[in-house]
């Protein structure tokens, strides 16, 4: 018959007061000195661990409650600031991409344009001047504006173009010029590129005799 115990308290009970028989009695029924010792070690072990288990176990549940009421509090927040950014003007379905939040069944989902680096401009003696910028991930869609300006100030839209090179002309050499590109995508523009000068009072603008 199967005598042992399979809870795991009630058997810590059991094999203590096993453990209790045979540290008194063991010797006269069989068993040698190692064996009881033995048993009393293993004892011993299992105890302190079943001591852990049942602290590990109280500390699971405990940390699993804190979790789950963290998560059902994460969940409401979410759904909170999801319907209070859906509902305002300055979102786009790109911010929506960005956020991870939900698009709108039904509308178009149009990719902001970056801010365009690495401007450089090289003006030329016959009053030519040659701009040339990264891409910097815009789509092959993104039309760029050309902007100048006299002071960096007040900016003047010149052209615009899908590449990334573009040469002006009417630039009279000498004449303090900035320049500057922003990408656009249907309703969205980027932040406008850093702006470059020629014939800056500083020297900015190199001078090259046009080929």
């Amino acid at each position: 018959m199967n005598w042992i115990k399979s809870n795991r308290a009630e058997l810590l009970l059991q094999a203590q007061k096993f453990s209790a028989g045979i540290s008194a009695e063991g010797l006269t029924v069989g068993m040698t000195a190692p064996e009881i010792s033995g048993f009393g070690t293993t004892l011993s072990a299992y105890s302190d661990n079943l001591t852990a288990v049942i602290d590990a176990r109280t500390a699971y549940e405990q940390a699993y409650e804190a979790f789950m009421g963290d998560k059902t509090l994460i969940v409401k927040l979410m759904r909170k600031y999801n319907n209070r950014m859906q509902a305002s003007s300055g979102i786009t379905n790109a911010k929506r991409a960005l956020i991870g939040l939900p698009i709108p069944a039904g509308s178009s989902s149009i990719v902001e344009p970056k801010t365009v680096t690495g401007l450089i401009a090289t003006p030329f003696a016959n009053g030519t001047v040659k701009l040339k910028w990264n891409r910097s991930g815009n789509a092959s869609s993104v039309i760029f504006n050309i902007e100048t300006s006299n002071d960096s100030v007040a900016w003047e839209l010149l052209t615009t173009r899908t590449g990334v090179a573009i040469t002006l002309s009417d630039f009279a050499p000498g004449e303090t010029k900035y320049f500057r590109i922003v990408a656009t995508r249907g309703p969205l523009s980027a932040t406008p590129s850093d702006p470059v000068v020629i014939y800056s009072g500083s020297g900015g603008g190199q001078l090259s005799i046009a080929a």
